[in-house]
């Protein structure tokens, strides 16, 4: 039960709930004073290992980042230029292979009947 600032408890976790305990924060900073070249995930992994208690990813960000621990990353960048200096052209369908002829059932059998008889032969 919660009873506000006088000293009640929520649900028996204390008046702080699931933040972080002061000496749980010493400890983070403490990890990343020790091993500077780790980065907040790997603190976390240690913490969990070695220390007693769990600690998420992001709670380890946020306390080194409080203190300074965290810097911002500077991205350079340039600005786009006006357009692309080389255009591109449309580019025909490969797929095809020329005009389609359609032709009825009467006339694909008159086709077929002159290929048969020479009639489409080129001589030399």
């Amino acid at each position: 039960m919660w009873s506000g600032e006088s000293g009640g408890t929520l649900c028996g976790f204390g008046l702080l709930g699931n933040r972080l305990r002061p000496e749980e924060e010493q400890t983070i900073l403490w990890a990343a004073l020790q091993e500077p070249d780790h980065s907040w995930r790997g603190i976390a992994c240690w913490i969990s290992d070695h220390a007693g208690f769990t600690v998420s990813e992001w709670s380890v960000y946020r306390v080194l980042k409080r203190h300074g621990f965290v810097r911002e990353v500077q991205r350079e960048g340039f600005p786009a230029g006006p357009e692309y200096r080389i255009k591109t052209t449309r580019v025909a369908n490969r797929n095809r292979r020329g005009a389609v002829v359609r032709f009825t059932r009467k006339e694909w059998s008159a086709f077929v009947a002159g290929v048969k008889n020479g009639e489409f032969d080129v001589e030399p």
